[in-house]
Formats: structure tokens, sequence, C-alpha cells
């Protein structure tokens, strides 16, 4: 709105608020700085308007944040990660947060990540019966089952032995079933692939011909 003074007679000044509001209700055509799309703004926006909406500025300032976090390195000597915060990469930043040298080496992983590494795991805690079981002789549950840790995750002393041999997927539905009636039992060949009812139909079974 334009300042009216006092000196000023109500015919200009009216001049004047005419002139304001057709300049104000003036479009001007702008091209998208992101999309390319052609938009129409007012006057008062003309010189600020760089985007047709908020979505593409949203992702221009993204696209840019993305450059330009890509352009930088961590700080650290020979170190060619990307960088995450005061001047590191997230390794040697936590590194410096926790006062760790930058320096000091990595240990090596003592997570088993290779079959053979389970494998060598696995047999580690292996007990060979006379009748071929292959018990387990670590951490037992309450239901009798071995179970042996890898990583962040718990595993059955019998499925894992399934997927390593058996083709058993970690996420599949089937169970490990025994053929045996030894639950510490992981040896391949005393185990067969099956579903809960199976489960439960062998439970019955072995319960009617080996009670309790």
């Amino acid at each position: 709105m334009p300042k009216l003074g006092e000196h000023q007679s109500l015919a200009t000044r009216k001049k004047m608020v005419l002139a304001w509001k057709k300049r104000s209700n003036e479009h001007f055509k702008i091209v998208c700085s992101f999309c390319g799309k052609i938009f129409d703004v007012v006057a008062s926006r003309k010189n600020r308007a760089h985007f047709c909406s908020q979505k593409c500025q949203l992702a221009e300032l993204m696209k840019r944040n993305i450059a330009r976090a890509s352009l930088k390195r961590c700080s650290v000597e020979n170190c060619t990660h990307k960088y995450c915060a005061k001047g590191f990469c997230n390794f040697h930043y936590m590194r410096k947060r926790f006062g760790t040298k930058m320096d000091k080496p990595l240990k090596p992983s003592k997570i088993p990540r290779t079959k053979q590494q389970k494998i060598d795991r696995l047999f580690s805690h292996r007990k060979i019966l006379p009748n071929g079981c292959w018990e387990f002789i670590g951490h037992i549950s309450k239901q009798g089952y071995g179970r042996l840790g890898i990583g962040r995750k718990l595993y059955k002393a019998n499925r894992l032995s399934a997927i390593l041999w058996l083709g058993l997927k970690e996420d599949s539905p089937l169970y490990a079933l025994h053929k045996c009636n030894n639950r510490k039992c992981f040896n391949p060949q005393h185990l067969y692939l099956g579903t809960q009812i199976d489960n439960m139909r062998d439970r019955k079974l072995r319960n009617i011909l080996c009670p309790l």
C-alpha cells in the first residue's frame, strides 16, 4: 500500500490507490526453477517466486543438500567415506565422540558371516553320541532345544542345522523336526522339514510310543 501524505489532495490519493490495486492484481509468467512449468504470480511476488509449488521447492532443496553432501569427504587422512558431521564420516565421528584414537586399527569381526564360519561355530558345541546324534552342549532352553547366538540373532541348533544343510530359509514357516526324538540333536540326517501340523502329529505319536 503506498504511503499517503497529508498534503496530497483526495483525487491524488484515489489515483495512487487505484494504480497500486492495478499493479497488485497484475499477473506475470514465471518459469519454475525445478520442473520448468510456467505459472502465474502477482506483482508483489514477482521477484520472490521461483517454484510453482512447495513440492518443487522442497525437491530442489533436497537436491542441493545431496549434491553439497556428496562433495564433502571425511577430514581424516586416507579416508574416502562421505561426510557425516563435525568434519568426519560416521565411523570417525563416533570415534571422536567416544575418545577413541583415529588411527587405531579395526579389530577383526568375531561374528560368523560365511556358511563355513557358522558351521565351525556350531561344531564347537557338538558332542557325538553312539547312536549318531550330534548333541548340542551349549545353552539349552527350557523346552530342551540347543540355542546359539550368531550376531544379533538367536537360533535353535536344529533350525540352524536345517538352514545350513537342508536348504531351509530363515523366514520359512516350516519347522525342523526330529527323527531321533532327541531335542538337543542337530544332525541333519536326523532332521526333516515339516509344518506345525506335522510337528503336533509327530509329538502325539511319540508320546504314545514313548510315554513319559
